[in-house]
């Protein structure tokens, strides 16, 4: 078997994606390993979901703001930065799922969101930088491979 990218070399190693075959150089570039079309589409893909999430952070924290300042504008800070958490951690909260408060009836299943809510913009607003680390790792990661193979 042969390598999909080096045709003149054999296959030492499979794409952890896509199960395409790869020579030693190809293996040893990613961790796990990984053809350049697999690395180039995870990158892409990542890149779409940080931009995403940014520009809804950067609405929500304005929405919060002005929210906040009915009140004080230590109130509009602190909401708005609550607000800007919640897309980074309503999909790190997977443990809280609306399972039994599903069983419950409608005044449940408002508590159970409400609480989800509550929950995600605290969890979001420390796991903001690392999912942005995260991300833009998988996009530097991309341009690796754009730049070895195309």
């Amino acid at each position: 078997m042969r390598c999909a990218i080096h045709q003149g070399y054999d296959a030492s190693g499979t794409c952890s994606n896509c199960g395409q075959f790869l020579c030693y150089t190809c293996v040893s570039l990613f961790n796990p390993p990984m053809c350049a079309n697999c690395a180039i589409a995870i990158g892409k893909e990542a890149q779409g979901k940080l931009i995403t999430k940014i520009v809804l952070s950067v609405i929500l924290a304005i929405v919060g703001f002005l929210l906040g300042s009915i009140w004080t504008t230590g109130t509009a800070f602190v909401l708005g930065l609550l607000f800007m958490g919640l897309p980074w951690g309503y999909g790190a909260t997977p443990i809280l799922t609306a399972g039994v408060f599903a069983t419950q009836g409608c005044a449940w299943g408002v508590f159970y969101f409400v609480v989800k809510l509550a929950v995600s913009a605290v969890i979001g607003i420390f796991a903001m930088p690392f999912q942005i680390v995260k991300l833009s790792g998988q996009i530097s990661l991309s341009k690796t491979a754009y730049t070895l193979f195309e």
